[in-house]
C-alpha cells in the first residue's frame, strides 16, 4: 500500500502549486479574508436596510454590531481588522450624514491600525493594502477618464486595476524581488467568478436550513 501520510503530502504539494500559480499571476489576495470579503456581506445588508427605509443612524446600529461579530467570527486577523475599521468608518460617516473623504479614512485605518499592533509596520501586507487602495482611488480616476459609457465600463474597470497595480508595484519589487504586469487583466477576469465563489459561500450555510424548513413544510 501507499505509505502513510502519503495522499496528505500530495494535496499540500498541489496547494502549494495552487499557490505559487496565484502569486506569480498577482492575484494570491484572492485566497486571503480581506476587505472584498466584509464588503461582499456589507453591501447586500446595506441595500436590504435601504429597501426597508431605515434611516442612516438605524443603519449604523445594524451594521456596526454585525461588523464586530464578523470580525469575532473569523479573528483578528490583520487584513480583516484593516477592512472592518474602513468600513465601519465609513458606516459612521453615512449614519452622520458625513462626506466620506478617502484620503483621511485611509490615515485613520492606518493610525488605527498600528495603534491596535504596532508591528504592522514591519508587514508588508500592511504597505500593500495602503498601497492598493492608494491607487484605486487616487490613480485609478486619472486613469479611467471619458463619459461613463456601458461600453467603456470595460476599460474604466481595467483602468483602475491598472492603477492599484502602479500604486502596488514598487511594494512587490521590496518583497518579492519581481512584479507581475499579468496582474492588471487577470485580476479583471476574476472579478465575475470569484463573486459567483463568494456568493455561493455565502449561501451554503443556508442549505441545510432551507432543505430542512422545506422538508418540513412538505410533509
Amino acid at each position: 500500500g501507499r505509505p502513510t501520510g502519503w495522499n496528505e503530502d500530495r494535496r499540500s504539494g498541489d496547494l502549494a502549486t495552487l499557490k505559487s500559480h496565484f502569486r506569480n499571476t498577482g492575484t494570491l489576495h484572492h485566497l486571503a479574508l480581506s476587505g472584498m470579503h466584509v464588503g461582499f456581506i456589507l453591501l447586500p445588508l446595506f441595500l436590504i436596510l435601504r429597501a426597508l427605509n431605515l434611516s442612516p443612524k438605524a443603519q449604523v446600529l445594524v451594521c456596526l454590531p454585525l461588523l464586530g461579530l464578523y470580525l469575532v467570527a473569523t479573528g483578528p486577523i490583520p487584513p480583516l481588522v484593516r477592512a472592518v475599521i474602513s468600513f465601519a468608518l465609513g458606516v459612521i460617516a453615512i449614519g452622520l450624514d458625513r462626506r466620506v473623504r478617502p484620503f483621511n479614512t485611509l490615515c485613520l485605518v492606518a493610525i488605527a491600525c498600528l495603534v491596535w499592533d504596532p508591528h504592522q509596520s514591519h508587514s508588508a501586507g500592511f504597505y500593500m493594502t495602503f498601497a492598493a487602495l492608494s491607487g484605486l482611488i487616487f490613480i485609478g480616476p486619472i486613469l479611467a477618464v471619458g463619459p461613463s459609457t456601458l461600453w467603456l465600463a470595460p476599460w474604466k474597470t481595467l483602468a483602475y486595476g491598472m492603477g492599484a497595480w502602479l500604486a502596488i508595484s514598487p511594494v512587490l519589487l521590496w518583497v518579492f524581488g519581481e512584479i507581475f504586469p499579468s496582474a492588471i487583466v487577470v485580476n479583471v477576469l476574476l472579478i465575475i467568478p470569484m463573486t459567483f465563489v463568494m456568493l455561493l459561500g455565502l449561501l451554503l450555510p443556508l442549505v441545510p436550513w432551507l432543505a430542512g424548513s422545506l422538508d418540513a413544510l412538505w410533509c
